[in-house]
């Protein structure tokens, strides 16, 4: 298995050397780049080429966090994924880092094995989510979109809605299958219809289309 080819953008040197070395004791990982601030991430197009993932904080001076993200993202040339990084995990910042299209959002705090744990599951499943985030990004969703009707529940069996909570609580695939006695095909399969149905591409947009519409509620995750 080839490496996951990493950098790092953040502005105090302590912090920014000490996340490279942990990282670069995690297996099939690779710190290829560090920079202290967005631009000078931005400005060494060549150091980016091969990165699979930039790890961003948010609080820089220059070109802030948020403002990097959307640099990466709209550029035509870059296909990294983005982790972003904040000393405290506000709901606002939650909300605005998944808008701006990070795949998840990680304390500058975090253990080791949740770190290296965050980095495979964004390199493979595009995203990470854990307990507390998904918690906040759900509470947020429902108090957003709570006056908003929907007829759409109906539209799903209570199986499909079980496994919508198990979704949101950051249950994986293989998880379900054995809590409910399937196959890990017949839960992919499950999950690709309910999607279709959302007109949805992506696990996420699945939970966010969910909580937005009605279909789970925060209740239902207690």
């Amino acid at each position: 298995m080839s490496n996951i080819n990493i950098a790092i953008a953040e502005d105090q040197s302590l912090l920014r050397t000490g996340l490279a070395n942990v990282i670069n004791s995690f297996e099939e990982m690779e710190v290829r780049l560090l920079a202290k601030s967005g631009n000078e991430m931005l400005k060494n197009q060549e150091g980016l080429h091969g990165i699979d993932i930039i790890l961003v904080d948010l609080d820089m001076p220059f070109l802030n966090g948020f403002d990097t993200i959307k640099h990466i993202n709209y550029s035509e040339h870059l296909q990294c994924k983005v982790i972003a990084l904040a000393n405290d995990l506000l709901e606002q910042d939650s909300f605005h880092v998944f808008e701006l299209g990070a795949k998840t959002l990680l304390p500058k705090d975090i253990d080791e094995n949740e770190l290296e744990k965050a980095l495979h599951s964004v390199q493979k499943e595009g995203y990470y989510l854990s307990d507390h985030l998904t918690q906040q990004l759900i509470k947020g969703l429902e108090q957003r979109y709570r006056k908003r009707p929907s007829g759409l529940k109906g539209m799903y069996t209570e199986q499909e809605r079980f496994i919508l909570i198990r979704l949101c609580q950051g249950k994986k695939a293989s998880e379900i299958a054995e809590e409910l006695g399937r196959s890990v095909r017949t839960i992919e399969n499950i999950k690709a219809g309910m999607m279709e149905k959302a007109e949805v591409q992506k696990t996420v947009s699945l939970v966010v289309h969910a909580i937005k519409h009605g279909i789970i509620e925060l209740s239902d995750l207690d």
